[in-house]
């Protein structure tokens, strides 16, 4: 699986033929298709490019290049958390199982493994897969940075092991910049995400009164109590 090499798509030229009506013209497929290839090679992405040629895939099934929709995919995997992903699935939920490359389905079922937290399964899963990965420079760093993101925002402290199983690392210097990175500490083996001082903060509650609004009230009930 190798991407093609072709004269470089400037984004804006892209971007104009896509305008208006002209955005689903069948004549923009090749060009689209060769744009993904640039993306993979140069290390580029765009979403609504690849919006657009998913979405011809759609109109014309008969046409799918399924190594070009795969690339997609996996460009899409590697801005995670965003939604780019499930956005591309979508486009291709008239696609039958059937007709569907098995690269395909593959990279479909590693990210579900990734939505389920799944991390272990998911680093086994993408090693049996690695050629798929082959032109991605930065994939598996793109999925590790998507991962410590999650942990940030779930754990207070995780095991040195754990964390080196979630992010598919085993060497020790490997798991250090990833802690540097997120700003977590290291104390022997256990890894503080976020310190407790920061998760549990207290706080000084001012209530404001608007002392001429409760003279109001004040008078209001002393009135009602002298009848």
């Amino acid at each position: 699986m190798t991407a093609e090499m072709s004269a470089p798509f400037d984004p804006k030229s892209i971007h104009d033929r896509l305008k208006d009506m002209n955005r689903y013209n069948p004549e923009n497929q090749p060009i689209l298709e060769e744009y993904v290839l640039q993306q993979v090679r140069e290390g580029e992405y765009d979403l609504d490019a690849n919006m657009a040629l998913l979405k011809l895939y759609q109109f014309y099934p008969n046409s799918i290049r399924h190594e070009i929709v795969l690339y997609v995919l996996l460009k899409g995997m590697m801005v995670l958390p965003e939604p780019d992903f499930v956005m591309y699935k979508a486009l291709l939920s008239n696609l039958n199982d059937e007709d569907m490359d098995q690269s395909v389905r593959r990279s479909l079922e590693i990210h579900k493994l990734l939505e389920q937290c799944n991390y272990p399964k998911f680093w086994e899963a993408l090693q049996i897969e690695h050629d798929m990965i082959a032109e991605f420079a930065g994939f598996e760093d793109a999925i590790r940075n998507h991962i410590c993101g999650v942990i940030t925002h779930s754990f207070q402290r995780l095991s040195r092991d754990l964390v080196k199983e979630f992010l598919g690392i085993q060497k020790e210097q490997d798991l250090n910049l990833w802690i540097e990175r997120f700003g977590w500490k290291a104390e022997q083996n256990v890894i503080f995400v976020t310190s407790q001082e920061d998760k549990v903060k207290s706080k000084s509650i001012v209530e404001k009164v608007d002392l001429s609004g409760l003279v109001s009230v004040m008078r209001l009930g002393a009135r009602k109590l002298g009848k």
